[in-house]
């Protein structure tokens, strides 16, 4: 499939037509899938038109300013203009150094702690 139409989406029950408030990609341009490409306005919403494919926009049929309605056609996308898309690469990880076990030497023998004498309870508060 080479070309994709760009379509204004249905915008309401009660709304049968809507403003091209702007392209925000001109002819010629590269476009990503689910990439913003053009914005619609009714009288009770703005609403941004994504792509659903990549590819090149090819040709714009409706010009900003201009009354369109649910349904048509206000541009093509050329896909097969695209090219090949090549796939985020994953992240790496830093390399682990390898590190080799050396003899560690016995810990030394510290002697043990001398206890803790307990607080003499005889003694009266100082004031």
């Amino acid at each position: 499939m080479a070309d994709v139409e760009i379509k204004v989406p249905a915008l309401g029950e009660s709304e049968t037509e809507a403003t091209l408030v702007s392209w925000l990609k001109q002819k010629g341009d590269a476009i990503d899938v689910d990439e913003v490409i053009a914005e619609v306005e009714s009288d009770k919403i703005t609403m941004e038109i994504t792509a659903f494919e990549a590819g090149v926009l090819r040709e714009v049929r409706r010009q900003a300013g201009e009354t369109v309605t649910p349904g048509e056609v206000i541009g093509v996308i050329d896909t097969a203009a695209a090219g090949p898309r090549k796939a985020a690469k994953p992240a790496k990880k830093a390399p682990v150094a390898a590190v080799e076990a050396a003899p560690q030497p016995a810990p030394e023998e510290k002697p043990a702690p001398a206890p803790e004498r307990p607080a003499d309870v005889s003694a009266p508060a100082a004031k």
